[in-house]
């Protein structure tokens, strides 16, 4: 992490062009893109930027690739961690926060079952 995000950007923008240019629609390797430049603006805050972007890479995904290969799991993940990390947002909670429920959680349905 070094701070360089207007040059990164500039770079998956480019690499985002020449994929959606050069490749058929729908091709897993524009998903891959749309993740990267996603997620470098979710590490910037740029919350509204990411989310279609992501959306769309996950599109992508789920109709070309199968759960196995590694982009997908990528695009998946990265996918289900923006949107866990909105919920917690939208709630003001941080992930520590979370934790802390999700233990007192766990020890409730523990004590429940004994």
């Amino acid at each position: 992490r070094q701070g360089r995000y207007d040059e990164a950007e500039i770079l998956h923008v480019e690499a985002l062009a020449i994929r959606r240019a050069s490749l058929p629609q729908g091709h897993p390797d524009i998903a891959q893109s749309l993740n990267n430049l996603a997620y470098l603006y979710e590490t910037q805050e740029r919350y509204d930027e990411a989310e279609p972007l992501y959306l769309e890479a996950l599109e992508i995904i789920t109709t070309a690739l199968e759960e196995k290969y590694p982009t997908a799991q990528t695009v998946q993940y990265n996918v289900t961690a923006f949107f866990f990390r909105k919920m917690l947002r939208d709630k003001g909670l941080t992930f520590a926060d979370y934790l802390r429920m999700y233990v007192v959680e766990q020890k409730i349905i523990e004590d429940e079952f004994q």
